[in-house]
């Protein structure tokens, strides 16, 4: 997920809320699409060339609420983890790489604050 905002402003696009990118468009102007929770129109959307200054991207990949399954390294859920806080600031490392098939995986550093509960099979949760 990404922040947008028109670079020069302070105003973030999309009320300042992180969206999944859906798609980007061909040519010189190509439209940014972002995830929607309309079901027949899509407002989450701004052309490249829209702005002259140009867009800044901040990467979000954690958000609050979010729960995580702790496994052991047999792969067996030990464990439960929610996330409790996040600091806005997350940022992606240099250490990109690209893979088969056009995917791009990215590293991202993330301070965050979480409730984790540990199962233990002969006790249950503690």
């Amino acid at each position: 997920m990404y922040r947008v905002r028109p670079l020069m402003s302070r105003k973030k696009l999309f009320k300042g809320q992180p969206l999944h990118l859906q798609s980007i468009g061909m040519g010189y102007g190509k439209r940014l699409t972002f995830a929607s929770e309309k079901r027949n129109a899509n407002d989450n959307y701004f052309w490249s060339d829209s702005y002259p200054s140009g867009y800044g991207f901040s990467i979000h990949v954690i958000s609050v609420g979010e729960k995580f399954t702790i496994c052991d390294a047999n792969h067996l859920a030990i464990g439960t983890c929610e996330i409790i806080e996040v600091d806005e600031a997350q940022f992606e490392l240099e250490d990109d790489e690209t893979v088969e098939d056009s995917v791009v995986t990215k590293h991202v550093e993330v301070e965050m604050l979480g409730n984790v509960e540990c199962y233990v099979p002969q006790i249950g949760l503690l």
